[in-house]
């Protein structure tokens, strides 16, 4: 058997943390996590939030491997202009995940590499 040590935070029923430079260099974007349940990994999501009005996004598209729910595991890495976010995760104790979405009309759009 093997033990992961997992990065948890117990989120309150409203409550959306954003994760590190989750914050889009224009200030108009935010990335925040949310987790429900005992564990907080029942339903947790990254979302997109409009800075200005608080209004949060769909979830982002991601793969349900992660093993941490704590805002401050997830990373943010923004183009200079804001249309696109790779964010990192971590998939096993020493692996880690990078996804990249291009944010276009207040969406997050997954995308996918290209096949080899």
């Amino acid at each position: 058997m093997s033990a992961k040590a997992a990065a948890t935070y117990h989120y309150k029923a409203d409550e959306y943390v954003q994760i590190s430079s989750g914050l889009s260099p224009d200030g108009h974007y935010s990335i925040r996590a949310h987790g429900e349940g005992d564990s907080e990994d029942d339903n947790f999501h990254l979302y997109l939030f409009e800075v200005t009005t608080s209004k949060r996004i769909d979830p982002f598209a991601e793969e349900k491997k992660n093993i941490d729910t704590a805002a401050d595991a997830f990373t943010a890495a923004w183009s200079p202009d804001a249309k696109f976010v790779a964010i990192s995760y971590r998939t096993d104790t020493h692996v880690v995940k990078t996804l990249r979405y291009r944010i276009e009309d207040g969406q997050a759009t997954l995308i996918l590499p290209k096949p080899r």
